[in-house]
C-alpha cells in the first residue's frame, strides 16, 4: 500500500470519462481467457486526483445505493470514490469517505486504514471491512532493531525515511455507513476490531497479522464471506483464509475456518489471555490458490466462486514462473481448483528496472444494468459471468521508482 500522508482537498466533485487505449495488446492472456475490447483508464492519476494521496491504492469495490447511484472505491489511507449511474459513468468524488486516525498505541488497531469491502442490503446502510496496518516505523520509540525478515505480505509501500517492514502489524476492523456509503464511521477503538493476530505487536518480528479482506459475498445459508490474507507468524500458517458471519455489523461476530469448520473466534491479545494458538485461522488451498484474495464473486458461467488473485505459478513448458493474475474456482469455498493463468503481467515483487510497469489489486466488475432488479451484477456486484470486466492498478514507475502515480485500468474479458 501507498505510505504518504497529505493534506486532503475540499469536498469537490470533478468529472470524468472513461478514456480508451488502442489496445490490450501490453498484456498477455491465458488460454481460457481472450479481451474482447480495448483496455480502458477508468481512473488517471495524473489528471483526476484531488490531492497527492487521492490513489487506487487497493481493490476496486462497487456498490449501487438506494438512490441507484453507483459507488467505485478508490482507497489509499483516505478512502474516496468514484460515483455515476453505473460503472462506465463513474466520476470522481473528492469527500474522504473513510479517514485513518494514525494512532500510535498499536492495541488501538487504529492507525491506517483503507476502505476495502463495503456491502449493503438497502442500498442505504453500508458496511465494510477495512484493511488496518500498524506502522511502528512512523512512530517514535515503537520500531528499533534490524528489521526483522524481509516484508512477506503482498502488499505494497513507497519506501519512507526510517521504513522498517520489521515493525508492520495487520489486522481487520469495521467502519458503517448510514448516507449510503458516502461517509463511513467507526465505533471507538478498539471495539470496532474483526479479525487480529493474537500476538501482541512486535517490533522487528516481520510484517504479521491479516490482511486485504476480499469483497463480501452472501451465500443462500445467510452468511456473508470474505476471505483474508494470512501472514506467517508463531503458530499462524501463511495463505487464504475463509471468514463469515450472519451478523456482520458486528465485529466480534466473524468467524474463520479451521479446517472442519467455522469455529475459529478471533480475539484481542491485548485484552484476552486465551492461548493464541486456539484462535489463527486454517488457510485452504494453498497448493492450489496460495494467498490470492482480491477478488471474489459467483460466476455463472462456470456455475461456481470465482477467485481472481496476483500470484505466480511454476510454466512446464517455459520452465519458470509466470507472474500475474490468475483465477481459480470452487463450490464451497474451501476447495479450489488449481489456479489458471488469466492474464501474465509484471507484479510489483517481480518488477526489475526496464520492466514494463507492474501491476496489483485485480478483480472482476460487471457493469450490470440501471437498477439491482434488472442486472445480474447485484447490488454489490458479487456476480460476474462468461464476459466481464478486469479491473486493476497499474502502477506508472518514474526512473524505475514506486510513486503515487497509481492509475484504475479495466480490460473487458471473455472466458473460453
Amino acid at each position: 500500500m501507498v505510505r504518504r500522508i497529505f493534506p486532503v482537498g475540499v469536498l469537490a466533485v470533478v468529472a470524468s470519462a472513461i478514456v480508451l487505449a488502442p489496445s490490450a495488446a501490453a498484456y498477455t492472456f491465458g488460454p481460457t481467457v481472450q479481451p474482447v475490447g480495448p483496455e480502458q483508464t477508468v481512473f488517471d492519476w495524473s489528471t483526476q486526483r484531488c490531492n497527492e494521496n487521492f490513489a487506487a491504492d487497493s481493490p476496486a469495490r462497487a456498490w449501487r445505493d438506494s438512490s441507484n447511484q453507483v459507488h467505485l472505491t478508490i482507497s489509499s489511507n483516505a478512502s474516496y470514490q468514484m460515483i455515476g449511474s453505473s460503472l462506465n459513468t463513474v466520476a470522481v468524488n473528492c469527500g474522504i469517505a473513510l479517514q485513518s486516525h494514525f494512532n500510535a498505541d498499536p492495541s488501538t488497531y487504529d492507525d491506517q486504514e483503507w476502505l476495502h469491502s463495503p456491502y449493503t442490503l438497502d442500498g442505504t446502510k453500508v458496511f465494510a471491512l477495512v484493511h488496518d496496518e500498524y506502522h511502528g516505523w512512523e512512530h517514535p520509540g515503537m520500531c528499533s532493531g534490524s528489521g526483522g525478515p524481509t516484508i512477506t505480505p503482498k502488499v505494497l509501500t513507497i519506501p519512507a525515511a526510517g521504513f522498517n517492514p520489521g515493525c508492520w502489524y495487520n489486522a481487520i476492523t469495521l467502519a458503517s455507513s448510514t448516507d449510503k456509503g458516502y461517509t463511513f464511521t467507526q465505533t471507538a477503538p478498539p471495539s470496532h476490531l474483526v479479525a487480529s493476530s493474537p500476538y501482541t505487536y512486535a517490533q522487528s518480528d516481520g510484517a504479521y497479522g491479516y490482511f486485504t479482506p476480499s469483497n463480501i459475498i452472501r451465500r443462500s445459508d445467510g452468511y456473508f464471506y470474505s476471505m483474508v490474507q494470512a501472514e506467517p507468524h508463531l503458530a499462524q500458517q501463511a495463505g487464504a483464509c475463509v471468514i463469515r458471519s450472519k451478523n456482520p455489523v458486528n465485529p466480534t461476530s466473524w468467524r474463520a475456518w479451521d479446517g472442519t469448520g467455522y469455529n475459529v473466534q478471533f480475539i484481542n491479545p491485548y485484552t484476552n489471555p486465551q492461548p493464541p494458538e486456539q484462535h489463527v485461522c486454517t488457510p485452504v488451498a494453498f497448493p492450489e490458490i496460495e494467498k490470492m484474495v482480491q477478488s471474489l464473486t459467483f460466476n455463472s458461467y462456470f456455475g461456481k466462486y470465482l477467485l481472481v488473485g496476483q500470484t505466480s505459478d511454476w510454466d512446464p513448458v517455459r520452465q519458470e514462473f509466470v507472474y500475474g493474475v490468475y483465477y481459480s474456482t470452487s463450490d464451497d469455498l474451501i476447495n479450489w481448483s488449481h489456479r489458471q493463468l488469466l492474464m501474465e503481467a509484471e507484479l510489483t515483487w517481480s518488477y526489475q528496472c526496464g520492466d514494463d510497469n507492474p501491476i496489483a489489486y485485480p478483480v472482476l466488475l460487471n457493469p450490470g444494468g440501471a437498477t439491482p432488479d434488472t442486472t445480474t451484477a447485484g447490488r454489490n456486484f458479487e456476480n460476474t459471468s462468461r464476459q466481464t470486466y478486469l479491473y486493476f492498478t497499474r502502477f506508472n514507475y518514474s526512473n524505475c521508482q514506486q510513486n503515487f502515480d497509481l492509475d484504475l485500468i479495466r480490460i473487458p474479458i471473455r472466458f473460453l
